[in-house]
């Protein structure tokens, strides 16, 4: 086999080598769940952000693959054979620059649309306020969120939330910019100081029965489902803490969590004090008995 043709072979052997492991590498988070492309949704809209990110990805995939294959053709079959080659002269062709003009901004125009339909649809003003079931207040603050609901309290670092409803998001900050993100409910909505953003999710009953991917896990407590996210902006010293959990649950479970949460903490009574103990009277100390003059 000569140098020349080893070479092409070489690198397809190598190409083949590293698909394989990655294919290794990435079948454990497979198996548990996790889509290369979103984690599976769990609410309307974060189902509908899922079907965007195909229609653009599989697209993308197939003109990715085309343009590589083209250029590894290019580069083997028109490679130069021996050094006095000199390679064909190009001078331009007006047909192929306008077609790889116009091709890619069709497909970029089909993206904006389609992008441009979904935030109509789903993170106007007008969806986060159809007919909501309840109303939660996100307030991120550096470095934790808190979460006040509409019948009066405000729970931190876990937000609780029943199954099958629609469930009415704000978002403010109290200091700088962050960005509130639970891939399998809903796309990024940031914290802005000064600023209310809306958003809203309406999390699937079925989670209830099916609760398992990298991205979520069953709380054994009350049978629900919480689903992980994170701060998705930069946000200080101490982003990576800003962690996000939205336990979903059955209605009765959240009725009972709500009821839980509006119940006062028992103040404890004082302690009563101990009576001081009476100290034994005192009699009149005996004066020294007058001794009579001689």
């Amino acid at each position: 086999m000569s140098r020349s043709t080893s070479r092409p072979l070489r690198l397809v052997l190598a190409s083949l080598v590293a698909g394989a492991a990655l294919f290794v590498v990435s079948t454990p988070a497979l198996a548990n769940g996790l889509s290369l492309i979103f984690p599976d949704p769990a609410s309307p809209n974060g189902h509908n952000i899922y079907d965007l990110y195909v229609w653009i990805t599989y697209p993308a995939a197939v003109v990715f693959i085309g343009v590589e294959a083209t250029l590894l053709i290019i580069i083997f079959r028109f490679r130069r054979k021996h050094p006095a080659q000199v390679g064909a002269s190009w001078h331009g062709s007006t047909a192929l620059e306008i077609t790889w003009t116009v091709i890619p901004t069709l497909l970029i125009a089909v993206i904006a649309f389609l992008a441009f339909q979904e935030l109509q649809r789903d993170f106007s003003v007008e969806a986060a306020n159809n007919h909501p079931d309840l109303n939660v207040a996100v307030r991120g603050e550096q470095f934790s969120w808190s979460y006040t609901y509409d019948q009066g309290f405000t729970v931190k670092n876990q937000m609780v939330v029943p199954v099958g409803k629609m469930v009415h998001l704000t978002f403010d900050s109290t200091d700088v910019i962050h960005s509130w993100w639970v891939p399998a409910l809903n796309g990024k909505t940031d914290a802005v100081p000064g600023y209310t953003n809306q958003s809203w999710i309406k999390v699937d009953p079925g989670v209830l029965g099916s609760c398992s991917g990298n991205d979520r896990h069953r709380d054994q407590a009350t049978g629900g489902c919480v689903f992980h996210g994170e701060c998705a902006e930069l946000c200080g010293a101490g982003h990576y803490s800003m962690q996000i959990d939205v336990l979903a649950v059955s209605q009765q479970e959240f009725d009972a969590w709500t009821k839980k949460q509006q119940t006062p903490p028992a103040t404890p009574k004082p302690s009563p004090s101990p009576s001081p103990s009476a100290s034994p009277s005192a009699g009149p100390s005996p004066s020294p008995s007058a001794k009579p003059s001689p």
